[in-house]
């Protein structure tokens, strides 16, 4: 590679640099190379750039001839960019007119928009071939100079849709050009250290070791640590404890107590402490500036501090604050918006392999090391203002709370005419604008996110004039639910005063032992209050269930929790309650009667067997 000396940099605030660059193949795969060049709003050349990348596509070639340049250009100090490509697909992919559907192009595409991220403003045009003719040249000439043995490939056999390594010898402005999905023993090892061991702070943890990092999980609870340096873990997730043990035992994951060593030794902080509703229902962010107070008093040296509890907007810029106004000494920080999207049940799966990264800072060089940070990850990055990252969190969450509550109307619409809610999930999921997902009729959602975010995001509405009446609604809807669920048992009994109820299913969903704002535990407790007699059963929220709720006698099998009932109740969508042997079932009940509140089971056969079924919307 040949980078011509920088001429000059902006002759005043607010000028223009303009890049120029193209990239060409000769075969398809074939020998590539690629040109840039980037000049002042006189037309002053201030650098070019000339790589042979080796075998590539020409469509490829054009990506790293665009990223190449514009990473050379990180030191000028120009604010604004305009953008000159000859690739038509180029200029309409980096504005979105086109979406990218190559694999190869997407991780290249989320680079340059990084690297865009970093200029105030930006424009992009497609130029006509005959007024790039130097890039076209300089493309032309590394190919030459790579197949006559004058330059290195950059890329090897395989790599056309990855991030370069540096060449050796290359100069230090493109010294951070990086490669993609390497294996974990050619990755630098980067230290971490992750604030709060409860169910965020464990998975993420225990998810970043396993890729390869130095991972120092914090917790004040001594107990909690000591039992995790034994390997057991306190939350039941797929995956999670045989990570945990495969990287306490290699050495890349560790728990202690001592927050101000942690601190010290790791340059990345993750803050994955709770932030419980307030008695208005906002986010209690007193234990996030707690952490931060921490960060500001053991600082010793450039941290990125992660956020990864969710947050109102502008929390970013509050934790920069108290980092800020307390610290003894000034030190290089960045905070960074990194909101988690962990679905409990699958947790370890979503952070492998997740629908997004949202990266949320204004900070180029944190931006950069996040990308590090996950790099192995294939998924869609987006990098964005910290209040957005923060926002994108609750909206997600919220919109999905009301799919759940939407659905939930329609199945009582659909008992009222006569419908069956699960053929209508079924026509309206074939919808792609719509999908299947959360279309699944129920008692209601629950769980440590859905109902408080809704709350949070109704605060923070109700705090910036806005009436957000739809969310309003939602939760009423879930409310609600839970009472209906209530009055279908019964009404099937004709009473709940002294009738055995069997249920079944304790935690808020299947393939966790979480029991927070769990519907079940809702449905319960009611049960219990209207005179109910209550046997019940979970394959793993028992414990946990025992710890908030009395009166309930809890058995060792789905058998012996409807031994004797009036009504089973099934309240847990677990895969076990749908393979109960139901003719031994119906032997040991008193009366065969079933509500089925997750619709999990086949009422045709049931019935058959002489049950009589309630479902929801069916």
């Amino acid at each position: 590679m040949s980078t011509g000396e920088k001429a000059r940099g902006p002759s005043a605030p607010g000028s223009w640099l303009y890049v120029y660059s193209d990239g060409g193949s000769r075969g398809n795969p074939g020998p590539a190379g690629i040109g840039g060049q980037a000049k002042d709003e006189s037309g002053n050349l201030l650098l070019e750039v000339c790589e042979f990348l080796g075998e590539a596509t020409s469509n490829v070639a054009e990506y790293h001839a665009l990223i190449a340049v514009l990473e050379a250009c990180r030191g000028l100090g120009y604010d604004r960019v305009r953008v000159r490509t000859d690739s038509k697909l180029l200029a309409n992919q980096i504005t979105g007119a086109y979406k990218v559907k190559s694999k190869a192009l997407r991780p290249l595409h989320h680079r340059i928009k990084v690297l865009l991220n970093g200029f105030r403003a930006v424009e992009v045009e497609h130029v006509p071939r005959e007024k790039n003719n130097s890039c076209d040249a300089l493309a032309n000439r590394a190919i030459d100079e790579g197949l006559s043995g004058l330059l290195k490939p950059v890329l090897q056999p395989g790599d056309e849709g990855l991030f370069p390594a540096p060449a050796a010898g290359d100069g230090a402005a493109l010294s951070e050009r990086m490669r993609r999905n390497e294996p974990v023993s050619s990755r630098t090892k980067m230290e971490c250290c992750v604030i709060g061991t409860g169910y965020v702070g464990l998975v993420t943890g225990a998810c970043i070791a396993d890729l390869g990092h130095l991972v120092t999980c914090v917790d004040r609870d001594s107990e909690k640590i000591d039992a995790l340096c034994r390997g057991e873990v306190p939350i039941f997730e797929a995956g999670l404890e045989a990570i945990v043990e495969r990287q306490f035992a290699s050495g890349n994951l560790r728990f202690i107590s001592d927050m101000r060593g942690a601190i010290e030794s790791s340059e990345f902080i993750f803050i994955t402490v709770d932030t419980p509703p307030d008695s208005e229902g906002k986010a209690d962010l007193t234990n996030v500036d707690s952490v931060a107070r921490e960060i500001a008093a053991t600082i010793n040296g450039y941290k990125v501090i992660i956020n990864k509890s969710t947050v109102p907007g502008g929390s970013t810029r509050r934790v920069e604050r108290i980092i800020e106004e307390e610290m003894d000494e000034d030190c290089e920080f960045d905070v960074v918006s990194n909101p988690e999207f962990l679905r409990e049940g699958t947790a370890v799966s979503d952070f492998q392999k997740p629908a997004r990264i949202v990266i949320g800072s204004d900070s180029q060089k944190a931006i950069m090391r996040m990308i590090e940070l996950y790099r192995g990850i294939d998924a869609p990055l987006l990098v964005t203002d910290p209040v957005s990252a923060e926002m994108i969190k609750y909206a997600s969450n919220a919109f999905l709370a009301t799919k759940v509550s939407y659905i939930n109307a329609i199945a009582n619409i659909c008992e009222a005419v006569g419908a069956d809610v699960r053929e209508v999930s079924l026509g309206m999921g074939y919808d792609e604008r719509i999908g299947f997902e959360f279309l699944k009729a129920g008692p209601g959602f629950g769980g440590s996110c859905f109902p408080k975010d809704c709350r949070a995001l109704l605060a923070i509405s109700g705090d910036s004039g806005y009436d957000f009446n739809l969310l309003e609604g939602v939760l009423e809807v879930n409310r609600e639910q839970k009472e209906r669920v209530v009055a279908k048992v019964e009404r099937v009994l004709g009473g709940l005063d002294g009738k055995n109820v069997g249920v079944l299913g304790l935690a808020f969903k299947a393939n966790t032992d979480d029991i927070r704002e769990s519907p079940a535990i809702n449905v319960t407790r009611r049960l219990l209050e209207k005179g109910a007699v209550v046997k019940a059963y979970d394959p793993q929220a028992m414990d946990n269930t025992r710890e908030v709720l009395s009166g309930v006698e809890f058995t060792d099998d789905p058998y012996e929790a409807v031994r004797g009932a009036d009504v089973m109740v099934l309240l847990t969508e677990w895969d076990e309650f749908k393979w109960l042997d139901y003719v031994r079932v119906g032997e040991l009940m008193k009366s065969r009667s079933i509500v089925d509140a997750r619709n999990c089971l086949d009422p045709v056969v049931l019935r058959k067997l002489g049950f009589a079924y309630e479902g929801i919307g069916r």
